[in-house]
């Protein structure tokens, strides 16, 4: 899988001694942390959270006890000043003993782009010494891959690391796999940088 990465220095003396929190945010982001938990070898070595605006998808993604539900109103693309405050305190207690946070989502969703760049920009505030966001960008023929091209910048200027998976390399590069297989090699992709992460 091709990727487009983006990268800042990063502190040699965080490298070596992780302690990791994977955020999954929106509808693709929460799906992928699903996934990533059901590996073993990945469940021993960080630890999981789920953010959404979909009450009803958090509540079938069992096994991942850290979630949190975020409610806007469906007219509306900002976040209200008591969500963003909800979201910063469950953050804040979350990510105490925490030096590395992947944030997975997809730029392209109303949740995934608003609640997943607060939640960098959370991150950020915290101080918290990596950052690496895992970017999954929508298939051509969607409307709001458009958008999604033109968020990115706004994630990559957040992230220490920034990893955009393009879709539409699923059809180019396995055009013989069914969809949820493709989708598997990129949860395959994501848990082996996870697992490389840690073992620096």
């Amino acid at each position: 899988m091709r990727a487009q990465e983006e990268s800042k220095n990063i502190d040699n003396g965080v490298i070596g001694k992780l302690n990791i929190k994977v955020i999954g945010v929106g509808g693709a982001g929460c799906n992928i942390v699903y996934s990533l938990q059901k590996d073993s070898e990945i469940s021993r070595i960080v630890d999981f959270l789920i953010i959404d605006s979909d009450e009803s998808h958090l509540s079938v993604l069992q096994n991942i006890n850290e979630r949190l539900f975020v409610e806007y109103p469906l007219d509306e693309d900002e976040l209200s000043a008591d969500s963003v405050e909800k979201i910063k305190n469950y953050l804040k207690e979350r990510l105490k003993r925490f030096n590395c946070v992947f944030l997975v989502t997809s730029p392209g969703g109303r949740t995934g782009y608003t609640v997943g760049l607060q939640v960098a920009k959370i991150v950020r505030e915290l101080k918290i010494p990596l950052l690496i966001s895992i970017l999954i960008l929508p298939f051509d023929n969607e409307k709001r891959r458009k958008d999604a091209h033109q968020k990115l910048t706004e994630f990559h200027r957040m992230s220490d690391v920034a990893l955009t998976v393009d879709n539409d390399l699923l059809l180019k590069i396995a055009p013989h796999l069914l969809l949820n297989e493709a989708f598997g090699k990129i949860n395959d992709i994501i848990a082996k940088l996870i697992k490389a992460f840690k073992n620096l």
